[in-house]
């Protein structure tokens, strides 16, 4: 009998085996060696990056309770923002003053965490078949194995920040919130410049280019994010709007 082990439980079960670590290790360490290997059909041994990203994805989901519920302090910020959000609805139409603003919170988090997959592979997916500033060319499939792979140490921070922002004070949370997407642009433009591009390409044009990649990727990260919240939002305030009494 073959020998199996705890790692293979965790492959059954996440996706998230020995090869997985590997893949994630040395897209921190070792990028180039990575990239190199989104290149080859069967990814060299490694895990693909879409399936990386994946698996990261849904290690996230599982945060999402430090997001949703009464005394949370993203809950509480959503809650204040849509007071007023209300407020000036209800000038407009005096029949919402009944309406909640922490039910327009609370559904609008939860509709958010629900579309934000959805969303953001369509946005990442686009942008990969649309970036071509590499030194090379490159077919569109690479491109898109070349995006997810740079999504690979943002999100991994990003599984850092999302507790740090849950249990910070509420006045501070907008700093932690800068601070991670300046440092998420960091991650990928080194990620970039060490692992995207050959190394005889010059450095000045490798710095320039990867730096470019870095904030236009997290660009498209606040844009997918803002999108699958305004889809979020709007479809909230649909339901809030269909139990609101008739208009007399």
């Amino acid at each position: 009998m073959a020998d199996i082990g705890l790692g293979d439980l965790f492959e059954d079960g996440f996706g998230f085996g020995e090869r997985t670590v590997k893949s994630i290790r040395d897209v921190l360490r070792q990028p180039r060696q990575y990239f190199l290997a989104a290149q080859v059909k069967d990814w060299a041994g490694y895990t693909p990056s879409i399936r990386v990203y994946i698996i990261l994805l849904a290690i996230s989901s599982y945060l999402r309770y430090l997001y949703l519920g009464d005394g949370q302090v993203m809950t509480e910020l959503y809650v204040g923002q849509f007071e007023q959000v209300i407020a000036d609805l209800a000038k407009q139409d005096p029949r919402w003053a009944e309406a909640s603003a922490r039910d327009l919170a609370n559904g609008t988090l939860e509709r958010l965490f629900f579309w934000s997959p959805f969303v953001s592979f369509t946005a990442y997916t686009l942008f990969g078949m649309v970036w071509c500033a590499y030194a090379q060319k490159l077919p569109v499939v690479v491109r898109i194995r070349y995006i997810y792979a740079l999504m690979i140490p943002a999100t991994l921070l990003m599984l850092v920040i999302t507790p740090v922002m849950a249990w910070a004070p509420e006045q501070i949370v907008g700093l932690i919130s800068f601070a991670g997407l300046c440092l998420s642009a960091a991650a990928v433009s080194v990620t970039a410049y060490l692992g995207a591009y050959p190394r005889t390409e010059s450095a000045g044009g490798k710095f320039g280019r990867a730096l470019v990649l870095g904030f236009a990727l997290i660009f498209v990260m606040m844009l997918s994010t803002m999108t699958a919240l305004m889809i979020g939002t709007f479809e909230t305030m649909g339901e809030i709007a269909a139990t609101l009494p008739a208009a007399e």
